[in-house]
């Protein structure tokens, strides 16, 4: 374990208090910061990091409303990574 100044803390994301471009501590955004650290770290250590970039900019934020609405994105979720061998903007599609 290192300990720097002292302190403990994530060595992989950054604290919650501290993210760039005024993102708001505790926020979604915050949260989604942290994630992609955290697994692009991970990606990286294990050398499972494919050559560019591992996550797009952003995300997009949806409101569920109903049984329905989730049933329709669960499917999604599950089916859209068998499309990607047929999808145009695939860049491993020459």
């Amino acid at each position: 374990i290192l300990f720097f100044r002292n302190e403990v803390g994530a060595k992989h994301a950054s604290p919650l208090r501290v993210f760039p471009r005024g993102t708001i501590p505790a926020s979604l955004s915050a949260v989604m910061q942290s994630f992609k650290s955290a697994a692009t770290w991970a990606a990286n250590r294990t050398g499972l990091m494919p050559i560019g970039r591992l996550w797009q900019r952003g995300f997009f934020e949806r409101v569920i409303r109903n049984e329905e609405e989730l049933g329709r994105l669960q499917s999604y979720i599950e089916e859209n990574p068998l499309r990607w061998a047929v999808d145009r903007e695939n860049p491993d599609i020459s």
